[in-house]
């Protein structure tokens, strides 16, 4: 009880070594005597707080209790060493947030230089977009000119063409082959402009769509060598 010897109580102050024993701690944290402690139950003299409880100060103390009746040189030793506790863990707290923050910024720095990179990229692909879109248009539309220019040219070439196996020769013209035959008739008739000029009459006769048939041609043949019999007789 000697680490309590300082205390008085609160409602008549008398010193712990005169007043009655034992002496209370009450529920507000005040202290009273025992001749004091029926009036400061019912009402704190100090705090006015009403129907209050109390604790018997008698030895052993209860552990809760004993903090407050230490020397203060102890209780500030304890009080220095979780200071420093706390202090430390707090240094360690306010680091940890400092870097934190330093790669916040630096994420946040980098996050706004890809989102302009971002909106410039979406802004070129729209615009690439369209521009294929619009090539797309452009080669459609060649393809359909082209198409209606291929159809003209086939339809031509299957009106023109002539079966390998049908028998009818094609002329492009009705002018003389490059290389005509060369027979006693034609020399004989190179030597008399009369019959050389009747032959070239009927060597130049053509149908409407520039086809001579094989029986045609064979037939203008006869008649040319019995043009120029006739014409020998005569001389």
């Amino acid at each position: 009880m000697s680490q309590m010897n300082w205390i008085i109580c609160n409602k008549c102050f008398a010193p712990l070594y005169r007043g009655k024993r034992p002496y209370h701690l009450t529920q507000c944290g005040h202290i009273t005597c025992q001749s004091c402690l029926q009036q400061v139950e019912k009402q704190c003299p100090q705090c006015d707080h009403v129907e209050t409880m109390s604790l018997a100060l008698e030895e052993p103390l209860m552990p809760k209790v004993i903090p407050f009746f230490q020397p203060l040189t102890e209780n500030l030793e304890i009080l220095l060493k979780v200071v420093t506790f706390h202090s430390n863990q707090l240094k360690i707290t306010m680091q940890r947030f400092h870097d934190l923050d330093k790669k916040y910024e630096m994420a946040k720095t980098q996050f706004l230089e890809l989102k302009q990179n971002f909106n410039t990229l979406s802004k070129n692909y729209a615009n690439l977009r369209n521009v294929r879109d619009k090539l797309n248009k452009k080669l459609s539309s060649f393809a359909e000119v082209e198409k209606m220019q291929i159809k003209p040219s086939r339809f031509a070439h299957h009106v023109m063409g002539t079966p390998s196996d049908s028998g009818i020769s094609v002329q492009q013209s009705c002018f003389y082959s490059d290389m005509p035959e060369v027979t006693p008739q034609s020399i004989h008739r190179a030597k008399n402009p009369i019959i050389s000029n009747s032959s070239q009459s009927l060597n130049l006769r053509c149908t409407q769509d520039s086809f001579l048939k094989p029986n045609n041609i064979s037939m203008i043949n006869r008649n040319k060598y019995k043009t120029a019999n006739s014409f020998r007789q005569r001389l």
